[in-house]
């Protein structure tokens, strides 16, 4: 009886141990068919039909604030910096004296210029009287008539001259004092009070704070159009205004960057020349497009995309074109359809797997 007993609990024993043996198998995803052989692992799959959204191309950029208006006073003639009439960084109206000038040679030449006027006024004043004379002797044929012709040209040739001679007078006594063409800043001055300058030497400029643009820098994609689209420019953390690529210049940086100049409405008053700024041109939007989450992805050793789609047989792996991007999400434009569902989980165990494996769609 005793042996019996014995020979019952370690019957137990062993059933019991099979069975934990068992359990364990099954839990793991290794349970064994009949024929005693393992399976390979069970992988969750999860599909979802893809989704619509929209995508925006956005080119980020650098780029420094200018004045679309900034003009330079030039000395007119060659003289000497008397004075400077106003403070650098002054803002100045139209008109604006900004500096005197003269000297040596600038008050000479006036002098003479001067002394000319007077001169030519004199003769003119003769041959005007010896007009009236000639016309009065003519008249009353004590001279002839070619007396009085002569006197006429001789005032006619006096009269232009002495108009030529004031404004000379004029243009020396303006290249006295040089004057600010427009409303705006008065900055980088190049001279100082004692200095001689030459004629059409530029001292300094005057920049108009009212009308700015943006010139940028970037390095686009290729054959990516830029003019006329819209432009975000970052002022501050949390601040930002809108204008529009006015135009793309020909030419390139010495490092192969394209320049394009920023302009619109919302700049003015509210950037300041040589303000250094950064933002984004919206190249491209896509509205409602196809759109699968990026896990969904999988890529060959070429970079083709591909996801897998659930049909009535299986799985089938389609090969689909990529857009942009937005997040976790991928722009799908072409090969798959709005109805079918995609893979959202269980893309790379599809891919990478042996299609042997079996596959379980998730309730």
């Amino acid at each position: 009886m005793k042996w019996a007993v014995l020979g019952i609990g370690m019957c137990v024993i062993v059933i019991a141990g099979v069975a934990g043996v068992v359990w364990n198998r099954v839990v793991s995803g290794d349970a064994l068919p009949p024929d005693g052989t393992p399976t390979r692992s069970v992988t969750a799959i999860q599909t979802a039909l893809p989704v619509r959204k929209d995508f925006q191309l956005l080119q980020w950029w650098l780029g420094t604030v200018e004045s679309k208006r900034t003009v330079r006073a030039i000395a007119m003639e060659e003289a000497r910096v008397l004075s400077v009439e106003v403070p650098d960084q002054t803002e100045v109206d139209e008109g604006t004296v900004l500096f005197t000038l003269g000297g040596p040679r600038l008050g000479g030449r006036l002098k003479a210029a001067h002394e000319e006027v007077s001169s030519l006024r004199r003769r003119v004043a003769l041959a005007e009287h010896q007009v009236e004379r000639k016309q009065t002797l003519a008249k009353e044929k004590i001279v002839g008539q070619g007396e009085r012709f002569a006197a006429e040209v001789e005032l006619a040739t006096v009269r232009p001259q002495l108009e030529a001679a004031q404004v000379a007078v004029q243009r020396l006594q303006d290249a006295t004092r040089l004057v600010a063409p427009l409303r705006g800043v008065f900055t980088k001055r190049r001279v100082s009070v004692g200095q001689d300058v030459q004629k059409g030497e530029a001292l300094a400029e005057v920049v108009d704070r009212k009308h700015v643009r943006i010139v940028a820098t970037l390095f686009p994609r290729a054959s990516v159009p830029l003019q006329g689209h819209d432009v975000t420019i970052k002022i501050l953390p949390g601040a930002a205004t809108r204008g529009v690529v006015a135009r793309v210049l020909p030419q390139r940086t010495v490092v192969g960057a394209t320049v394009v100049w920023i302009e619109g409405a919302q700049l003015d008053g509210r950037l300041l020349p040589g303000q250094r700024v950064a933002g984004e041109i919206e190249v491209a939007t896509h509205k409602a497009s196809l759109a699968v989450p990026a896990g969904a992805l999988v890529f060959d050793q070429q970079e083709h995309a591909y996801v897998f789609v659930r049909r009535r047989a299986g799985y089938e792996k389609c090969r689909v074109q990529l857009g942009l991007s937005a997040g976790t999400y991928a722009e799908i434009a072409s090969g798959i359809q709005a109805a079918d569902q995609v893979v959202v989980q269980g893309a790379h165990e599809l891919y990478y797997q042996d299609f042997k494996h079996v596959y379980k769609v998730a309730d």
